[in-house]
């Protein structure tokens, strides 16, 4: 009797809590599944998180394109009187990743009770002063 090869167990793509949408490409679908992957179990997304991360992902694609472009044709490019300029690429991921950066931050994944336990000592007292003010206000308006 011979021993048969074992083929090689298949790593299974972890069943994410928010699927990926369709028509992401590959950069997208890995900025989506790393963020859905990373959330814990009680983490949910609504509906405004989602088309924020959504968007995000959409941009990760288009900065891999533009990337690409510029791989392949460099970062400077022949100008309408034969000048060398700078790609047009360069700036468009430039702004891209500011958006990028600006879809992520906005997504607010810090749990608030890990961020009020991480918060500065300067943090801390101007929220304790907020939130003194703020009860404050609430006492005089019940009254």
């Amino acid at each position: 009797m011979t021993a048969k090869a074992k083929k090689p167990a298949r790593k299974k793509a972890p069943v994410l809590k928010h699927p990926v949408p369709v028509g992401l490409g590959a950069d997208g679908e890995a900025l989506w599944s790393r963020i859905v992957a990373d959330l814990d179990d009680s983490w949910e997304l609504d509906e405004r998180e989602l088309a924020l991360l959504e968007e995000a992902a959409k941009t990760a694609d288009e900065l891999a394109v533009l990337g690409e472009a510029l791989d392949r044709e460099g970062m400077t490019v022949t100008g309408s009187r034969g000048q060398v300029v700078l790609h047009p690429a360069v700036g468009e991921i430039r702004q891209m990743r500011t958006l990028l950066l600006r879809l992520l931050g906005a997504l607010e994944l810090a749990d608030p009770v890990e961020a009020l336990k991480s918060a500065t000592p300067e943090q801390a007292r101007k929220r304790r002063a907020a939130t003194s003010k703020w009860a404050r206000e609430q006492r005089a308006l019940r009254r």
